[in-house]
């Protein structure tokens, strides 16, 4: 069903996110069901550790991948001060002084 609800018209979740819920979430079904009648719980709780683990890895690398597209990292100054980044450079005063976020074409 969840699956199904990526593909309805409307939807803001990608279907991606319901397949990789889908394998993640039989992977920790067959942990649980499958696993030995000896010593259950540490099993389980070794399986669900290295399904993190390997979820934490996936998430550093494909965040690692992202970041080299998308140029340099954006650095945020104090209040007064200014972000650069790669949408242009955003300002601590407007066009006409006041205080604020103005938005200037780089």
């Amino acid at each position: 069903i969840n699956l199904a609800i990526s593909f309805v018209l409307g939807s803001f979740i990608d279907w991606r996110a319901h397949l990789g819920g889908l394998v993640v979430g039989t992977a920790v079904a067959v942990l649980f069901a499958h696993g030995p009648n000896r010593r259950q719980a540490v099993y389980r709780v070794i399986g669900c550790a290295a399904i993190v683990v390997i979820l934490a890895g996936a998430v550093s690398w494909r965040t690692t991948e992202l970041s080299s597209l998308t140029g340099p990292r954006q650095t945020l100054k104090s209040a007064g001060g200014s972000v650069h980044g790669a949408l242009g450079h955003y300002s601590g005063e407007n066009e006409d002084g006041r205080t604020g976020i103005g938005v200037q074409s780089s």
